[in-house]
């Protein structure tokens, strides 16, 4: 079995992660398994059970494979993640490439195997070598002469760090569930529509919160943060498509700004201009040639696909923002947590009504609700203006309940008040009104 064969049974995306087709798979089995034995289905659905279940264990090696890139995916996210922090701990970095050297020989394909020894060099690289601790000072031998007064050594200076949002308290309310003190390490947030009864329900568009340093459009999905192709599937709009790079352009900050600029970086590691160029507000520009947001920009990517960039400012004051990339793009980006960019970015389309992803670019905050203004705008009678926030800090995501979301908002079945904040883990699920959605956080 493929891996798309394994991620069509699955009903997964075929740009899937390694981690999430090993534990859907793993669930799938042990549904099937407990059906089986309850010994309460017909004959046909029994049948069908079967041949799926002879189906996924089929993929023992497929599966022992992509267990093998979880793991090797995962040294390298934990890599990353600790250099993404102020203050890296070395030591872990270290261990990381320890436990990853040894895993580079099995892997069979030789780009992969030149891309995981690449990260590897360079990770060493911004890490330098290991410091030794210096040498004990000799001690001198006791004169005679009597002791000096003791040289008082200054008082240690302690380093400010900038303030962060200033999130409600959770008020204890009677049987209440503990709430998480603090969230799922991560910088992307789905939410996946569901069902009530918990089936997913694929009319609806998925929506993607990216809290990271810079945000990618273009027409590769599993390369960028917001997808601009022209849907529904067909061969017009396959032409048209053809027109947009697969990272088409890179939205970044600086300076306190948020700039635009074509191309971008691809896996291999290496900056490259889009195919057809990218053209903000009439103006072509270059790798070499950014331009700056003020309010709202309005891009257009290959030849024709249009969208408008609008950034919203945060309601709560202050709030962490992102770091600035210095210098040109790198592709390993350092979150750090300042007082510079705040709010979020919405990305709308013009010239297609039709999106694979609803995405958000999280700078500090971002609102759900029916309100026009909001960074995502929820069509669902009844609900207010806005329902609920999101907030990122401490390397998470946390949900807060404004004002009007009292007893609107749900977790994992239990309503919130207002005022209520959350940490957000992977296993909870959100219902806005009669929205609900699975949380995923990678």
């Amino acid at each position: 079995m493929t891996r798309e064969e394994l991620c069509q049974v699955l009903g997964l995306p075929a740009d899937s992660s390694a981690a999430a087709l090993v534990r859907a798979r793993t669930e799938r089995i042990a549904e099937i398994r407990r059906a089986l034995n309850e010994g309460m289905l017909s004959k046909p659905v029994r049948l069908k059970f079967q041949q799926e279940l002879s189906r996924l264990e089929s993929a023992g090696d497929l599966v022992a494979k992509l267990d093998f890139a979880k793991r090797v995916d995962g040294y390298l996210a934990e890599i990353a993640a600790e250099f993404a922090k102020p203050s890296p701990m070395r030591g872990v970095i270290r261990l990381c490439l320890g436990k990853l050297k040894p895993l580079v020989a099995q892997v069979d394909d030789e780009a992969a195997r030149f891309e995981i020894e690449k990260r590897i060099i360079e990770a060493e690289e911004r890490l330098g070598p290991e410091r030794k601790p210096p040498a004990p000072e000799p001690v001198a031998a006791p004169s005679a002469k009597p002791p000096s007064a003791p040289v008082v050594p200054p008082a240690p200076t302690v380093p400010l760090e900038p303030a962060a949002v200033s999130l409600p308290r959770v008020p204890s309310a009677p049987g209440a569930k503990a709430a998480v003190s603090a969230p799922a390490r991560g910088t992307l947030l789905q939410l996946l529509p569901l069902h009530r009864e918990g089936a997913p329900r694929p009319s609806e568009t998925p929506i993607h919160i990216v809290a990271r340093p810079r945000f990618i459009l273009g027409r590769r999905r599993a390369a960028v943060d917001f997808v601009t192709a022209f849907l529904p599937n067909n061969e017009e709009n396959r032409q048209k498509n053809e027109t947009i790079s697969r990272i088409n352009a890179t939205l970044f900050i600086r300076d306190d700004q948020i700039w635009v600029q074509d191309g971008g970086v691809l896996a291999d590691g290496e900056f490259r201009p889009s195919e057809n160029g990218t053209v903000v507000d009439g103006h072509q520009i270059t790798a070499a040639r950014a331009f700056n947001f003020y309010q709202g920009r309005r891009l257009t990517v290959g030849l024709s696909y249009e969208l408008t960039v609008l950034h919203l400012p945060a309601v709560s004051s202050g709030g962490p923002g992102l770091a600035p990339i210095e210098g040109t793009l790198s592709p390993q980006p350092i979150p750090v947590v300042r007082m510079g960019m705040v709010g979020c970015l919405r990305f709308q389309p013009v010239s297609c009504r039709e999106v694979a992803v609803q995405a958000v670019w999280l700078l500090s905050e971002a609102a759900l609700g029916a309100d026009a203004q909001c960074a995502v705008r929820l069509e669902q009678a009844g609900l207010p203006p806005v329902a609920a926030r999101i907030h990122y800090r401490q390397d998470g995501f946390w949900l807060e309940v404004p004002a009007g979301g009292g007893s609107i908002v749900m977790l994992d079945q239990r309503g919130l008040a207002a005022g209520e904040v959350m940490a957000l883990q992977s296993t909870h699920s959100v219902r806005l009104g009669d929205l609900s959605y699975e949380l995923r956080i990678s």
